[in-house]
């Protein structure tokens, strides 16, 4: 099965978070550490409403299928993570009926 090669500026989005190691801090609690990749506001963004109950991975294959294809779309969910400084991207209750910027893949 082939793989999808997704860009933004330039950059390999495939596996962002595989380079990150998960760390537990003095409270138990998990972090991820990684280096974050930036998102600078581009004429070529959209804003796009996110609807209730949609999860990340829905919400990235919706508004990016077109583009780059399913299977790409939906892997593609860290951009928009990255893209809106979204913390938890498996909790989006505070991001319903909000526009999320959606940087233009390739």
């Amino acid at each position: 099965m082939a793989t999808n090669t997704v860009t933004v500026n330039g950059v390999d989005q495939y596996s962002l978070y595989a380079n990150g190691y998960v760390i537990t801090d003095a409270n138990g609690n998990n972090i991820l550490l990684r280096n974050r990749l930036q998102y600078p506001v581009a004429d070529t963004d959209k804003y796009v409403l996110i609807r209730s109950g949609e999860t990340l991975p829905a919400f990235a294959y919706r508004v990016y299928k077109d583009a780059i294809g399913a299977d790409a779309a939906q892997r593609s969910w860290h951009v928009l993570a990255e893209a809106n400084s979204i913390f938890d991207p498996f909790d989006l209750s505070n991001y319903y009926q909000t526009y999320l910027r959606v940087p233009k893949l390739q």
